[in-house]
């Protein structure tokens, strides 16, 4: 993913390496929703002979980009959790969920960039989606990634 990224226009993966960096995140994770993905039983290369289940359960939100590399384990109930209670207000695609658990001390910042993908910031901490660093690169990458300015200057009566 990181050789695919550096060759776009857009390096989204280096861009969520500075993120996390500047912002202190515990973690970033870009994580697929694969419940119903049709052929999907998991990553990588599966031989075809060999037949597997489609994953169940927390497997069915694998994590496809990291950062740090170790994907958040602890963590995977409440971002599930928060994913799954949360669905209507995230498929607005409108804004962000910011959630802090007393519990656990952590903030959860969840923004759905795609029908299928959904953007994770863990933070140490309470924080909030208010924050001009976390506001302003949550615009800019989200943008991008839906490509709102590509889509915009081929639209009908856009010069």
């Amino acid at each position: 993913m990181k050789n695919l990224c550096s060759k776009a226009p857009t390096d989204f993966y280096q861009k969520l390496v500075t993120f996390q960096r500047k912002s202190d995140a515990v973690c970033v994770v870009l994580i697929l929703d694969a419940r119903g993905c049709e052929g999907y039983v998991g990553h990588g290369y599966h031989h075809p002979d060999r037949l597997k289940d489609a994953p169940k359960g927390l497997d069915s939100y694998p994590a496809v980009v990291s950062i740090p590399p170790d994907a958040p384990t602890t963590h995977w109930p409440n971002i599930v959790m928060i994913m799954e209670d949360r669905a209507l207000e995230l498929n607005s695609f409108e804004r962000s969920i910011c959630f802090y658990d007393k519990n656990v001390q952590y903030t959860y910042l969840v923004v759905r960039l795609d029908v299928k993908m959904t953007l994770v910031m863990l933070f140490n901490g309470k924080r909030t989606d208010k924050d001009s660093n976390i506001a302003g690169f949550l615009e800019e990458f989200c943008s991008q990634f839906r490509f709102h300015r590509v889509l915009a200057t081929i639209r009908p009566g856009n010069k």
